[in-house]
């Protein structure tokens, strides 16, 4: 099961450019719909926890799959696999092949590419609305994307405003429930 982790993290790792949130759908399809290693519903709980821990997404998310599906060596499999192919194509690019980025071919590939990993990041998004979302939620996001438009207002309050916001929603539902928690 190790073998078979790192190998389809190295895979992940290997045709997946554009960033983390862009490998996303590439795992859920990879974990949840090819293998059937992990619900959808696991994959949005890990998700969630990978976005709030500091460091790559990408990294982060292999780790908790690894750590869930096999244990630390399964964890520090993912690990590897995730980011063993872009340290291995960095590496060669940087020995044999400087100038490489600045060939008309590469340039315009990589221009190219930036449609599918817009679409990739999209589609992440989409994906998780539509599991997670509430009328609450797209109604924080709204506001907060105006806020951060129209008012220069520092990212870090907004993340401080929505720990408020659900604290008191919190709040407000379990004295509405009578003191029962969700």
């Amino acid at each position: 099961m190790i073998m078979r982790l790192f190998v389809q993290f190295f895979r992940i790792g290997l045709f997946t450019i554009g960033g983390g949130y862009a490998m996303v759908p590439i795992i859920e399809h990879e974990i949840s719909t090819t293998s059937k290693l992990l619900s959808k519903a696991e994959i949005d709980h890990v998700l969630l926890v990978a976005q709030s821990a500091p460091g790559p997404i990408a990294v982060n998310t292999a780790f908790l799959i690894g750590r869930h599906i096999g244990g630390w060596k399964g964890a520090v499999a993912t690990c590897l696999g995730v980011s063993l192919p872009s340290f291995l194509i960095i590496l060669l690019i940087a020995i044999h092949l400087s100038g490489f980025f600045e060939l008309p071919e590469v340039m315009s590939s990589f221009r190219g590419i930036r449609g599918a990993v817009v679409a990739l990041i999209a589609l992440t998004g989409v994906r998780v609305a539509r599991r997670t979302c509430s009328v609450f939620l797209v109604t924080l996001a709204v506001i907060w994307f105006l806020l951060l438009i129209f008012t220069g207002i520092n990212p870090y309050q907004i993340v401080a405003l929505s720990v408020a916001a659900g604290l008191v929603r919190e709040f407000l539902r379990r004295r509405h429930k009578g003191g029962k928690a969700r």
